[in-house]
Formats: C-alpha cells, sequence, structure tokens
C-alpha cells in the first residue's frame, strides 16, 4: 500500500473541531502523535483505519488539547471551579463552540458568545444554575420520597447567607449554589429542610430525624462549615 497524506477533521468529546494530518506508510510502527507550531500530525501504518485512529485520540485528547491553546483559541485562567466536590481549572475559549460550558479530563471550558470582560461569568453562572436544577431536584424528589414527605413545590434561590430554608407552611427553598458542593453534601442540607416540614426548631428531636436519614450529617455539617466559602462562581 502506497503512503499517503490526508487532512482530517477531528472532534473532541467537547465538541471542539481540530483539523490534523494523518501521514500512513509503512515506515510507521505504530500511532503516534505530534504537535509542532499549532498543527497536529498523525503517524499510523498504512492498514489502519480512521476509527481505529479516532479512539487513539479519544485516550489521547487531554494531552492534545493541552498542547493546543493557539488552535483552540483558548486561555487558561489562575481560577478553579469547585462542581460537586471536584476541582475543574477554568479555560476560556473563543467562539465559535458547539457548547458554552462543557467539563472535560479535569478542565472547565468557558464559551461565552460575547467578548466583554463579564459575559464568561455570567455564561459559567448560568450553566451552573442549570445543572443545579437538572441534577439536584431528582435528589430532592428521591430524598423526600424516603423521608414520606409530600412536596409540591421547590423553589431554588441565590441566597449566600443560607442553604436552604422551609416556611411556616412547609415550602423548601434551597440554594443552587449546593451545586458546588460534593452530593452527600447537598442531599444533608435536603434532609436538614425536609425535617423542619415535622420539626420547625434545632431541637433534639429535629437532629433525631436528621440523623435517622443522614447517620453522617455531623461530617456533612462540619464540610460546610469550612468548606461553604468555596461554593461560589469563581471570578474569572
Amino acid at each position: 500500500m502506497k503512503p499517503f497524506n490526508q487532512t482530517i477533521t477531528y472532534t473532541s468529546q467537547g465538541g471542539q473541531q481540530i483539523q490534523l494530518k494523518w501521514l500512513a506508510s509503512k515506515r510507521n510502527k505504530h500511532i503516534r502523535i505530534s504537535v509542532a507550531a499549532g498543527k497536529v500530525r498523525v503517524s499510523s501504518p498504512p492498514r489502519i483505519k480512521w476509527p481505529m485512529i479516532e479512539q487513539f485520540l479519544r485516550q489521547q485528547e487531554a494531552w492534545l488539547l493541552a498542547h493546543l491553546p493557539n488552535l483552540t483559541q483558548s486561555k487558561s485562567t489562575d481560577s478553579n471551579l469547585l462542581f460537586q466536590g471536584e476541582s475543574y481549572k477554568i479555560r476560556l475559549l473563543k467562539p465559535p463552540q458547539s457548547k458554552r460550558v462543557w467539563l472535560e479530563n479535569g478542565v472547565c471550558y468557558v464559551a461565552p458568545l460575547r467578548p466583554e470582560a463579564s459575559a464568561a461569568p455570567r455564561t459559567l453562572e448560568r450553566w451552573l444554575k442549570t445543572q443545579a436544577v437538572d441534577q439536584l431536584t431528582p435528589l430532592f424528589l428521591t430524598t423526600a420520597k424516603q423521608m414520606e414527605e409530600k412536596v409540591d413545590h421547590l423553589r431554588w434561590r441565590d441566597t449566600r447567607s443560607r442553604w436552604g430554608s422551609c416556611s411556616s407552611s412547609g415550602e423548601i427553598m434551597l440554594s443552587w449554589r449546593l451545586i458546588h458542593a460534593p452530593t452527600e453534601i447537598a442531599r444533608y442540607v435536603i434532609v436538614h429542610e425536609l425535617a423542619h416540614r415535622t420539626h420547625h426548631d434545632h431541637s433534639s428531636k429535629f437532629w433525631q430525624l436528621v440523623e435517622k436519614f443522614n447517620p453522617a450529617y455531623k461530617l456533612h455539617r462540619g464540610w460546610l462549615k469550612r468548606n461553604g466559602h468555596l461554593c461560589q462562581t469563581p471570578i474569572i
């Protein structure tokens, strides 16, 4: 089989399109990838098909993206995002991108539509609010069912002084910033507020009810006291 040189576009898991040169030759014994002057080159034996090349690129994607700051038009920041207890380095991307925000290999990519400085944090915050509703609402409903509490309405608020509340009528409010905390911490807050539907105080009976459905509540409450200040949208 004769050697060939082909230009192909590879789409990353985050939707970024990367143009690369694919060179197949008998001289190549293995699949290799290199980046020089912002250009990607993949070399392989001649009988290797594209699906295998694509699989190889998937496996090496973190390395590839880290070596392509100019090609992806990205900008590293000194900020980290805490998302469900995991820390992600924030990297800004210029449009066009198929997504506004996504997490990939320990990195949070943010691609605002507008160039002004305030656009990136607004884009990230909108995404975080959506994630809170989409991911924590099912957790709330499951926990309410476990505690045999029928809740008709859940409100999400941006509150910095409290993680949640239960009104005298039993209406539950949660802070969307709980999406920053590990899931078990968010669940502790949910149990805490649902328990207030039975006990409208912090009596021993209240804490007994919390412990019944969250035996490690003291550890979770301690995590919030120590790390609650980290549950904020980072400055980008």
